[in-house]
C-alpha cells in the first residue's frame, strides 16, 4: 500500500480518529480526575545566621549559602523532625502519620532565602498548616542551634562522610583513567585527558572541602563559637489551589496523543479491507 493510499484511507476514515480521540482523553480525564491529588505548599524564609569561629578561615558567599541550606536539610531530614511537627499539630487536634507529608528545603536562587516545601495528599488547606508549622519547628530549632551551636558537630561529621563517599568515587575515575592512558592504543585520545583533567579538579575541590569542615569540627570543640542573627519566615505557606500531581493538562495532551495513535492504527485496519 503506497502512501497516497494511505491518506485516502485516512479521509474515508477520520471520524474513527476523532472517536478514538474523544473516547481516549475522555477516559484519562476522568481517571485523572478521581486519582489522589498531591499538593505542595511554601513557606520563605530568610536565613541570616553566620557561624564565626576564631581563627578558621573564611569561605566564599556561595560557600556560606551551600553549608547554611545543608544544615537546614539536614534538621528536616532528621527521623524526629516529621514527629515533632505531628506533636505540634495535634495540638489543635490534626492527626497524621509521618508518612502522610513530605517535608523539604531549597535555597532560592543563591540567595539568603530558602523554600521550605511540604507535599500532602487530597487537602490543600492542610497542606498550608503544615508547611507554617514545619517552618515555626525549624525556626525554633535554628535558635536552639545558636544558643548552642556544640550541636553542629554531628551535622558537620555527617557532612564529612558524604565527602568522603564522594572522594572515593573520584579516585576510583582516576585509576580507570589512567589505566587506560597506560594502556595506550586506540583507547587513548583527548577526551580522556580532559576527563583526567576534570576528575583532578573534583578530587581538589572536595578535598579541600573536607579539610574546611574538619577543621570546622576540630575547632567546634576548642573554641568559642560566634552565632549572628538567625533564620526567619518572610512569608508564610501559601494555600495550593491546584495539584502538583496528577496535571489535568498534561495527562489529557497524553491522552489525546494516545487517542490520535490508537484512531491511526484502527484507521489503517479499518481500511485495508479496501485494498
Amino acid at each position: 500500500m503506497e502512501l497516497i493510499d494511505y491518506i485516502k484511507i485516512v479521509k474515508k476514515n477520520y471520524f474513527l480518529i476523532f472517536i478514538a480521540i474523544l473516547v481516549v482523553t475522555a477516559a484519562t480525564g476522568i481517571i485523572t480526575y478521581y486519582m489522589p491529588k498531591t499538593y505542595t505548599s511554601q513557606a520563605i524564609l530568610q536565613s541570616d545566621i553566620v557561624f564565626s569561629i576564631p581563627g578558621l578561615k573564611s569561605v566564599t558567599y556561595n560557600e556560606q549559602q551551600e553549608n547554611r541550606i545543608y544544615y537546614y536539610k539536614a534538621m528536616v531530614e532528621e527521623s524526629n523532625f516529621r514527629n515533632e511537627v505531628i506533636k505540634e499539630l495535634a495540638k489543635d487536634n490534626i492527626a497524621l502519620a509521618s508518612n502522610d507529608f513530605n517535608v523539604s528545603i531549597r535555597q532560592l536562587q543563591q540567595s539568603k532565602l530558602a523554600g521550605l516545601y511540604v507535599e500532602i495528599k487530597n487537602n490543600r488547606l492542610l497542606a498550608k498548616k503544615v508547611a507554617d508549622t514545619s517552618a515555626k519547628l525549624l525556626v525554633k530549632k535554628v535558635d536552639q542551634l545558636r544558643d548552642n551551636p556544640i550541636r553542629l558537630k554531628p551535622m558537620i561529621e555527617k557532612k564529612i562522610k558524604t565527602l568522603t563517599g564522594s572522594l572515593r568515587k573520584l579516585r576510583k575515575q582516576q585509576q580507570n583513567v589512567k589505566r587506560k592512558l597506560s594502556a595506550g592504543g586506540k583507547a587513548v585520545n583527548s577526551q580522556l585527558y580532559l576527563m583526567k583533567d576534570n576528575i583532578q579538579d573534583d578530587v581538589n575541590t572536595v578535598l579541600q572541602k573536607i579539610q574546611f569542615f574538619q577543621d570546622y569540627h576540630n575547632r567546634l570543640s576548642i573554641e568559642k563559637v560566634v552565632a549572628k542573627k538567625g533564620l526567619q519566615i518572610v512569608y508564610s505557606a501559601n494555600i495550593p489551589y491546584s495539584p502538583i500531581k496528577p496535571k489535568m493538562s498534561t495527562n489529557l495532551l497524553f491522552g489525546a496523543f494516545a487517542g490520535f495513535s490508537l484512531g491511526l492504527g484502527l484507521t489503517t485496519l479499518y481500511g485495508k479491507r479496501d485494498f
